[in-house]
């Protein structure tokens, strides 16, 4: 009994110590490089996802969503990363007004995601029904002051 058990806490031993851990890892930056399209509008020039691997062909981004005001406009998978350290994609055909809320999620194969997220111009304009409450506000408590 005593020799089953020394040889079943080596064999685990052994196996927990001969054994790989992979550790899947969120990208770590997301790059959306727009140019001038136009008053207002902007062509995509390019993504860059930052994530180092050891091997691209099993460890990649497989994954990129574009969304254009809440709704799914892009989605392109890919079957191996374009090198180590990153993937780069200048070939997503997509123009933007500046007034559009974009979304921009990567997916790494073996789990994790990184988003980018630009409101650009309509922040402000989001903006509009706080100020005009506070507005309005400020105008009634005027008025009851001058009332009194």
């Amino acid at each position: 009994m005593k020799n089953k058990t020394c040889f079943i806490v080596i064999l685990f031993l052994s196996s927990s110590l001969l054994s790989t851990s992979v550790k899947s890892h969120d990208p770590t930056n997301l790059f959306v490089v727009w140019v001038s399209y136009g008053e207002d509008l902007r062509q995509l020039h390019h993504i860059q996802v930052d994530h180092e691997v050891d091997d691209p062909t099993t460890h990649y981004i497989n994954l990129i969503e574009i969304y254009r005001n809440k709704s799914l406009e892009v989605s392109k998978t890919y079957t191996n990363q374009t090198n180590n350290e990153c993937q780069y994609d200048a070939t997503i055909d997509f123009v933007r007004s500046d007034y559009d809320r974009i979304k921009v999620i990567a997916y790494c194969n073996q789990g994790g995601s990184i988003k980018f997220e630009d409101w650009e111009k309509t922040d402000a304009l989001s903006l509009l029904p706080v100020f005009a409450t506070i507005i309005a506000l400020a105008i009634l408590i005027r008025k009851r002051e001058v009332i009194k």
